[in-house]
């Protein structure tokens, strides 16, 4: 991680599953596929109101702190990860966050993981905060994430998904990919608290607290130890793959991608992109420098809104 040093000071701080179970996976599912983002030639941005605007500037100024203290953490101690997904989009795409993106992606090779969350949970400065399975927050996700200290951290957050080895065939990459998404989403409905997921319908509602029924006899340490002996497995052969994606055989990678980094500039600062981001990206995304339409840019201003800046606004972390 040598050559280019960022300074944090820069920016101010501020179907594998029996019976209903399937059911419940595909009903639930909040991830969006990154495929359905192709993006029809020509698109132009979407203007927000100035309010928007500014309240998604206050947001992005106290993602890139946490990005350059997760940065310089990661320097310091001779570890590695990389901008990955919409961020990694953006730093290629724009130089910056992507406007109306709410949260940082990066991955972090499984065998600097716990090394690099024990450096973070010692070293990240003191407003901000790890979350982990392993931290005793109460936390409800697999992998870790970076968030800010008395804030909730669905609503500021670095998501550092690890990246380990994955199976070669098609058919061990379906079963990879099903079991991994249906031990990621039980393991989050298990511990969450249903009131938090407000943008849960009536629908999602009844099946989230039918599934918190059925997975009551199952210990939460179980289902994390099994998806961490997952990710964590010697697979032969030369493939990567992201077990907290939800994106079936886009959620594997060449090894040879990800073998070194290079460095992205991104507001401030530099920061490693895998060498193979273009593969990367063309394979998740498609055509990935083309903007979506304005009325789908739109719609992701309504989100970011609605469910980020209005409840930071709400308890006074960005101005009203």
């Amino acid at each position: 991680m040598a050559g280019h040093q960022n300074n944090p000071q820069d920016i101010p701080r501020s179907s594998i599953l029996p019976g209903p179970l399937k059911m419940f996976v595909k009903i639930l599912d909040d991830g969006r596929d990154p495929a359905t983002s192709s993006n029809p030639e020509g698109s132009e941005k979407h203007l927000p109101s100035d309010n928007l605007a500014s309240g998604m500037w206050a947001l992005h100024r106290m993602l890139m702190h946490m990005l350059l203290s997760l940065d310089q953490v990661s320097r310091e101690n001779g570890l590695r990860y990389f901008l990955t997904y919409g961020t990694l989009i953006g730093a290629v795409r724009e130089r910056s966050l992507i406007d109306w993106d709410v949260d940082v992606d990066v991955f972090v090779p499984v065998d600097d993981y716990a090394a690099l969350c024990d450096a973070l949970q010692k070293q990240l400065p003191d407003d901000l905060s790890l979350y982990s399975p392993h931290s005793g927050h109460g936390y409800e996700n697999t992998f870790a994430r970076i968030g800010f200290r008395e804030v909730d951290h669905k609503m500021l957050r670095i998501d550092l998904y690890p990246l380990g080895r994955g199976p070669e065939s098609l058919a061990a990459q379906f079963l990879y990919s099903s079991l991994t998404k249906t031990l990621n989403l039980a393991y989050m409905l298990k511990l969450v608290p249903l009131q938090q997921k407000i943008h849960y319908g009536f629908r999602k509602r009844v099946v989230a607290r039918i599934a918190k029924v059925l997975l009551a006899p199952i210990p939460a340490k179980l289902m994390l130890s099994a998806i961490e002996y997952i990710r964590n497995r010697e697979y032969a052969g030369n493939t990567l793959a992201d077990s907290c994606g939800w994106f079936g055989r886009r959620q594997f990678f060449d090894e040879e991608w990800f073998r070194s980094s290079t460095m992205v500039g991104m507001g401030s600062g530099k920061f490693p992109a895998p060498e193979g981001f273009d593969h990367f990206l063309r394979l998740t995304y498609g055509d990935y420098m083309t903007p979506p339409p304005a009325d789908q840019q739109e719609d992701e201003f309504r989100i970011a809104d609605q469910y980020y800046l209005k409840p930071l606004r709400q308890i006074g972390i960005l101005d009203a």
